[in-house]
């Protein structure tokens, strides 16, 4: 294991911050054609689904305002079979459904399951749910909630790969799922980068294997061929997009669940079709500062088009939470008619002070709520207080097959991010309707996978002069071939913050957009931060730093990084725009973009082999602080990767110079380890700076193999 050489040497990073003045907000945004799409599900009294209705029996409003429905079709499986029978020729094998009209995605989460009677009552219900015979074009991919969010099984209708990862998802609270959701990462990632691109063969064939698949490749099958290849690829990058929950999450119970939530819902509009999640849980508690990022899990799934059945594991033991919900709601009750018959002679009691919040709690208790609302919200139900769960699977799985798609252009609205109920009945009363139950608001150039809290900082993107009053870093950084990577600094010392009863609440979010050339978004990232700090934290909250990179790729061009933050308990925000290029692939070595760091992390293994910031036995985490103070024992390091071309011979140097308006103040050669396994050198040059005068300077960091050569500058200023 090769380990980053630390040399006694001097250098660091400025990055002046772009300078913009404060702006008026500007006006929202209308629409008059956006289309609302709408999965429906009718049963009658006795739970049969129904087969013969009609777009003339249907009767939607928007927000109270009726609308007229454009596009209407009942999708049944039985029928869609059928039919590719019916039109195949005598003898001949029948026509495959077609996976860009008729695919579906069902995901099964398993979520903190900490009882045996939870386990087992969700696998046995998993198992059921998957048996019998593969249905054409229905997908299931298996996640698992536990210390962070693991993926134990990419996409497939491979029910022997199924049953594996449902029997090891639900085997025991000390199972170790880290390993499998790294090599489903691992795999995926290898697959997609495979050249061929969508069409490719291997790539094709690869994703078939691990899916438990036909690899069918698009040569010689005709366009259905070719658009089931489409579908295996976008299937393997969507996976890998659900992944990517951000590793900042705490394992907190709630804020874990939530956030694993939202990164499976929001990224299945990639494909078309109905999606399913199949959510099994104990309960699902959602304090009051996680309310928006709840609402975002809504929102985002009726975006993609995906339906929520949650699962109660807890089976008839939720009688006992019911209880205890009810038990405080009348503590509440009683402190109110106390309160209410005083004259006001009386001192107030404590209970009497806290009677709404008493009352708020109760509510919140009962942990079944907000799985109800989770699942009502998003065209599903909520299976609880039972042990026999095979009749509610039965629906579920009628559900996923048998339902009518209709879609309409919405009344003409502001995208004010408000929520817009959706009503839907029919002209008969005997029956029970499933649908979503409305959407937030939100504008559609905004991206397929907007969220609530991301619209007042897409409003501050939006603005001719972004506003400052929030001050932060952003920058981009190139480091080989098309690996790129943002980098977003915000200084938490400036959040506002409420008082509460153990400390102080404050909520952070941002958001960064990656433009090319034309102005189209390739790449968006966002974080939505509510943050609960009790009061023998506060002093950290004031000294520390929100802190977020991201890596991604990038063909050769000129790009525009576009972040905003905003302070949503101080209604205040901040904008920013930085240009950079992604230069072509030259012959020879090459060398990443410096970045100073803020710390080293170990670690046993490479959780990510794609994230540049990692290395064999640690992690850097970058820092855009360029403003060093020259105290005594201070330290600065800076981080960069060469690339060594492997068709030259000569091992690779490198060199670091310090100038200082322009001139070159002295420097020296590094001596470089070897590389690693997968062929770049990560290198950390760290330098006392204790002795170093106040001013501006800038390290020269050059590479040279050969006859090639490449440098990286970075800018600091040393204060006193």
């Amino acid at each position: 294991m090769n380990r980053i050489p630390v040399s006694i040497v001097l250098s660091t990073l400025v990055l002046a911050p772009a300078s913009f003045a404060q702006t008026a907000p500007t006006p929202a945004l209308q629409s008059t054609a956006n289309e609302v799409l709408l999965d429906v599900v009718v049963r009658d009294k006795k739970g049969k689904s129904l087969r013969d209705l009609e777009a003339a029996n249907f009767h939607i409003t928007d927000n109270g305002e009726p609308v007229k429905i454009s596009h209407f079709r009942l999708v049944d499986r039985t029928t869609e079979q059928a039919d590719a029978a019916k039109q195949a020729a005598p003898g001949a094998t029948p026509a495959k459904l077609d996976p860009l009209r008729q695919i579906r995605l069902v995901t099964l989460v398993f979520d903190q399951l900490p009882s045996l009677d939870g386990r087992n009552l969700s696998r046995q219900a998993a198992l059921d749910l998957v048996k019998g015979d593969p249905e054409p074009n229905v997908y299931y991919s298996v996640f698992v909630v536990d210390t962070a969010m693991e993926a134990l099984q990419p996409f497939t209708n491979n029910r022997e790969l199924l049953r594996k990862a449902i029997l090891h998802a639900t085997a025991g609270a000390f199972t170790e799922y880290a390993g499998d959701s790294r090599r489903v990462h691992e795999e995926l990632q290898r697959m997609i980068a495979q050249p061929g691109g969508v069409d490719g063969q291997s790539t094709v064939g690869q994703i078939a294997n691990m899916t438990g698949g036909a690899s069918v490749g698009p040569q010689g099958q005709g366009a259905a061929a070719a658009a089931s290849a489409a579908v295996q690829q976008h299937m393997a990058e969507m996976m890998l997009a659900m992944m990517l929950m951000d590793q900042t999450v705490v394992n907190d119970g709630s804020r874990l669940s939530i956030y694993g939530l939202l990164a499976l819902v929001r990224e299945q509009y990639r494909l078309p079709g109905r999606k399913t999640v199949m959510y099994f849980c104990e309960g699902l508690f959602v304090p009051p500062f996680l309310d928006e990022a709840f609402r975002s899990v809504i929102s985002a799934a009726n975006r993609a088009n995906v339906s929520v059945y949650a699962v109660d594991a807890r089976g008839l033991m939720a009688g006992r939470q019911n209880r205890a919900a009810s038990d405080a709601l009348q503590s509440a009750a009683d402190s109110s008619r106390t309160q209410a018959k005083s004259t006001g002679g009386d001192a107030v009691k404590a209970d009497q002070v806290k009677v709404f919040d008493t009352a708020e709690t109760s509510m919140r208790l009962n942990a079944e709520n907000s799985l109800s609302e989770l699942a009502d919200g998003t065209g599903g139900f909520l299976i609880s207080n039972t042990n026999d769960l095979k009749k509610p699977l039965r629906q579920v799985d009628e559900d996923i097959s048998l339902y009518y798609e209709l879609s309409y252009a919405p009344p003409a609205m502001q995208y004010d991010g408000k929520f817009r109920k959706i009503a839907v009945k029919l002209d008969r009363s005997d029956v029970k309707i499933q649908s979503r139950l409305g959407y937030f608001a939100l504008p559609p150039n905004a991206g397929p996978t907007v969220s609530p809290f991301e619209l007042p900082l897409l409003t501050a993107l939006q603005a001719e002069i972004p506003p400052t009053a929030m001050t932060f870093e952003a920058s981009a950084m190139h480091f080989h071939s098309s690996r790129c990577a943002i980098l977003v600094q915000v200084p938490m010392k400036q959040l506002s913050t409420v008082a509460e009863a153990a400390g102080v609440r404050a909520h952070l979010g941002m958001v960064a957009l990656l433009k090319d050339a034309q102005g189209n978004v390739k790449q968006k990232f966002s974080q939505d931060l509510p943050l609960n700090v009790t009061n023998d934290k506060k002093a950290g909250l004031a000294t520390g730093n929100f802190t977020f990179n991201r890596a991604f790729d990038l063909p050769p061009g000129t790009y525009t990084l576009e972040t905003a933050v905003a302070d949503y308990e101080a209604n205040k925000a901040g904008a920013q725009r930085v240009s950079f290029i992604v230069p072509p692939i030259e012959k020879g070595v090459s060398i990443s973009d410096a970045t100073l760091v803020r710390s080293f992390a170990k670690q046993a293994t490479m959780i990510d082999p794609q994230d540049p910031f990692e290395y064999q036995g640690g992690k850097i985490t970058p820092s855009l602080d360029t403003n060093l103070h020259a105290e005594k024992g201070a330290v600065m390091s800076i981080y960069l990767v060469v690339y060594p071309d492997p068709s030259i011979a000569d091992k690779p140097t490198l060199t670091l110079e310090y100038l200082q308006a322009g001139k070159v103040l002295g420097g020296g050669q590094l001596a470089l380890p070897a590389p690693e396994k997968d062929g770049r050198i990560p290198y950390v040059a760290s330098s006392p700076i204790e002795n170093f005068p106040a001013g501006d300077y800038e390290a020269r960091v050059t590479a040279q193999q050969g006859s090639t050569k490449k440098a990286s500058q970075i800018k600091f200023t040393i204060t006193r």
